[in-house]
C-alpha cells in the first residue's frame, strides 16, 4: 500500500509508477489468492470487513489528490476490479493497460466535486 501511495505522488509520472507497482503485486499469484480471500471473508465476517478495506481506505485520499474525490473512488473500485481479474484469470491486465486506465480516470481535472 505505501509503494502504491507512494507511487501516486509525482502527477507527471503517476499513471506509469502505478501501474508497476500494480502490475507487480497482480503477477503475485499467492497475494492476490490472499488478497481476495480477505475481501470475500469481509463480506461475510464484519470482524475482517476493516482489514478487507485496507487497501480502498488508504489508496482513494491518494488518488483524490491526483484525480478529485469521485474519480478516486471509480479508480479504486476498477483496481479492485482488476485483482478479481487477476484472481480469475491466467495473467492480469498488463502494465499498460492499468496505467492507461488511471490516465483515464484523471481527465482534465482534479476536482469532481
Amino acid at each position: 500500500i505505501a509503494e502504491a501511495i507512494e507511487a501516486l505522488s509525482d502527477p507527471a509520472t503517476a499513471p506509469e509508477r502505478f501501474a508497476k507497482v500494480t502490475h507487480d503485486f497482480l503477477c503475485d499469484t499467492r497475494q492476490v489468492r490472499a488478497e481476495m480471500a480477505i475481501i470475500t471473508s469481509g463480506v461475510t465476517d464484519p470482524r475482517l470487513r476493516e482489514l478487507s478495506r485496507r487497501w480502498y481506505d488508504a489508496i482513494v485520499p491518494a488518488l483524490t489528490r491526483l484525480v478529485g474525490p469521485d474519480r478516486a473512488i471509480y479508480a479504486a473500485v476498477f483496481f479492485d476490479g482488476a485483482v478479481m481479474h487477476a484472481a480469475s484469470h491466467d495473467t492480469p491486465l498488463s502494465e499498460a493497460q492499468l496505467a492507461e486506465a488511471l490516465r483515464a480516470f484523471g481527465g482534465s481535472t482534479r476536482n469532481d466535486t
